[in-house]
């Protein structure tokens, strides 16, 4: 983190190149840290590589240091409009780019694998993509503007930003999409810190459940949240607050309340900071979200980011769509194969418009208490469209 603060003076050149902010979870810091802080021999003997880098070297008993475009445009050291390592950028970071796999766009084959010798000939190695944008293409998300959101233990909010690379927007990450079949696809992320995680949270450290079936009745159970809001800022708060300081909240709380409302509320936050996300994202009610990941099977949650977003909400009855993504790519390639199915339920709002908005002012308002309690009332600026 020190590191990383002494490099903010790049911090505009850097952004202009990656769509990425200078920040510790990216991986040019982490190297940069081991070179300096390790006792290296000779660099030239040492490679670096994301995941599937690594996985790819493996499987193919070290005859191939590669890496795709989307898991590259997450290093702080790719340029998103060339698709290639940046001299510039390595030298900013004084990474030694021999050390960098080679770049390959998402359908090319990255090598063959028996998988060490289980399978009895090599086969190839393709369709390689990082998660969300691989989420994003199993939603079917080609059209400029199709948006989705993976309900991990954070969340992904990821919409398609059209063959261009986007402008910078304050608080939202631009990324590669994909590049299949030698066009780029840009896309445009807003992260949650603490989405689904906030439920674990509930579970294993407070004890308030023990089962998901739990969860999905809370919605029977009472009829609404009667003002009690849960701000799961355990890391700080994400997009659009941007604030590290915010510490978690629970408000609202009257005598009368047990721990149903504190489920509800854990649960509802869920559905706020996506509305959030997708706020600044510049959604529209006419737009379509598309959702995968774990908790897809809650299916008041569902209804509730329908109502919360008002928008037409589907969802995949496939939830494992990371997979499902680097599937379809390679399936494309190998195969030439593009007829796509889409099997989804479909809800749709029916929340009245009042309480609607007298649910997201309440979020805002409990927002803006946990701001207040970090003593950071003064250094951001709530956005009434928020």
């Amino acid at each position: 983190a020190s590191m990383c603060e002494k490099l903010k003076i790049h911090q505009d050149l850097v952004e202009k190149l990656t769509g990425l902010k200078i920040n510790p979870y990216f991986s040019a810091p982490k190297i940069k840290w081991l070179i300096e802080n390790c006792k290296l021999d000779e660099i030239d003997n040492y490679a670096f590589g994301t995941m599937e880098s690594w996985l790819i070297y493996n499987l193919t008993n070290g005859k191939k240091h590669v890496s795709d475009v989307t898991n590259a445009s997450r290093t702080l050291l790719m340029n998103i409009e060339t698709l290639k390592w940046d001299e510039m950028l390595c030298s900013i970071f004084d990474i030694p780019s021999i050390i960098l796999p080679a770049i390959l766009n998402n359908d090319e084959i990255f090598g063959y694998s028996d998988v060490n010798g289980i399978l009895d000939h090599e086969v190839p190695i393709c369709g390689v993509i990082g998660d969300s944008q691989a989420a994003l293409y199993a939603q079917h998300c080609f059209e400029t503007g199709s948006m989705k959101v993976t309900l991990g233990t954070g969340s992904s909010v990821m919409i398609n930003a059209g063959s261009c690379k986007p402008q910078l927007t304050k608080g939202i990450v631009n990324a590669v999409g994909w590049c299949v079949e030698n066009r780029i696809i840009y896309a445009q992320e807003a992260i949650i810190n603490c989405s689904c995680d906030t439920l674990n949270w509930l579970k294993n450290q407070i004890g308030l459940f023990k089962k998901e079936a739990q969860l999905n009745s809370i919605w029977d159970e009472i009829e609404n949240n009667d003002g009690v809001y849960l701000v799961p800022a355990f890391v700080g708060l994400s997009v659009p607050w941007w604030n590290d300081q915010a510490r978690a909240s629970i408000c609202g709380l009257a005598r009368n309340h047990d721990y149903k409302y504190i489920l509800r509320a854990g649960l509802e936050s869920i559905a706020y900071q996506i509305y959030d996300a997708a706020t600044a994202l510049g959604y529209t009610s006419n737009q379509i979200m598309n959702i995968d990941g774990g908790a897809v099977s809650n299916i008041g949650l569902l209804q509730f980011i329908a109502d919360i977003l008002n928008v037409e909400v589907k969802v995949s009855y496939n939830y494992a769509l990371s997979a499902m993504g680097a599937y379809e790519i390679s399936r494309l390639k190998l195969f030439g194969q593009t007829e796509y199915y889409e099997d989804k339920k479909k809800y749709f709002p029916t929340m009245d418009e009042k309480v609607r908005n007298a649910n997201i002012y309440g979020w805002h308002q409990a927002v803006k208490g946990v701001l207040a309690v970090a003593k950071l009332d003064n250094e951001v600026e709530i956005n009434d469209k928020y």
